[in-house]
């Protein structure tokens, strides 16, 4: 889940709103230089890793499927940069209960970078605030006209 926030910048008074942090399909990234905002899916197209032992009959009904225990680590479908470029544009779906390596993770970042601006994507810089965590935007944001980090920010919600 990410923030919305109403941004003004301080050095060209241009006004705008900003989709800040995580979606619930996607896992957010922010240049270090421009501020463009770019990201990846949030869950891998294969089959849980920890399979689906932990199906709740009473809250669910009885499973239409046989359980499935965890997936041993070396029968964990991975994948190549090739294939993580055709993914990083893809939608999540329900079919897609797996989440990715640190490994894969790091792919996604490499193969985003650099940005047409020359500056990079990473994905530990992209939950810096200016006051902490859930303070504001993050401190890579720029002002999409001027470039600008001189902003001012009112924050108006959620969204996922």
């Amino acid at each position: 889940m990410g923030y919305i926030f109403k941004c003004t910048c301080k050095d060209c008074q241009h006004k705008f709103d900003l989709y800040d942090g995580d979606g619930r399909y996607s896992i957010g990234l922010i240049c270090d230089s421009c501020g463009a905002h770019s990201g990846f899916p949030r869950s891998a197209p294969r089959p849980d890793r920890q399979g689906n032992l932990k199906w709740n009959e009473r809250l669910r009904g009885p499973n239409p499927n046989p359980p499935q225990p965890p997936i041993p680590a070396s029968e964990i479908r991975r994948f190549s940069d090739e294939e993580l470029t055709q993914l990083r544009g893809r939608a999540v779906t329900a079919e897609d209960p797996d989440h990715w390596d640190d490994f894969e993770k790091e792919a996604f970042i490499r193969l985003k970078n650099p940005c047409r601006c020359g500056g990079l994507f990473d994905l530990a810089r992209k939950t810096e605030r200016p006051h902490g965590p859930g303070w504001g935007p993050n401190t890579l944001t720029r002002c999409p006209q001027c470039k600008s980090g001189n902003l001012g920010y009112e924050e108006r919600g959620c969204w996922d």
